[in-house]
């Protein structure tokens, strides 16, 4: 597998805006880098490909996991007033 490949799909299953084909660029990318890993068994020279494979597989992970919240961003909290008792 040319190394670009799962990159490619990764990079197209973290900035998928239709929610109902995350899943399957998640699996697409997912197969990809699975098969990177095998193809690197044999090449012990490669580590940081490896690392970069499992920084792409946590960032999967995350892209899963729903949000409980919505963070509010410093310049909100910045710009709310304090309530007064």
């Amino acid at each position: 597998m040319i190394q670009a490949e799962w990159r490619t799909l990764y990079l197209a299953a973290l900035s998928e805006k239709d929610s109902a084909r995350v899943s399957t660029r998640i699996q697409e990318a997912e197969t990809a880098m699975f098969s990177q890993i095998e193809n690197l068994a044999e090449y012990s020279h490669l580590d940081s490909e490896r690392e970069s494979i499992a920084n792409a597989f946590a960032g999967l992970r995350a892209l899963q996991r729903p949000l409980s919240y919505a963070p509010r961003s410093s310049l909100t909290l910045m710009r709310e007033k304090p309530t007064e008792h």
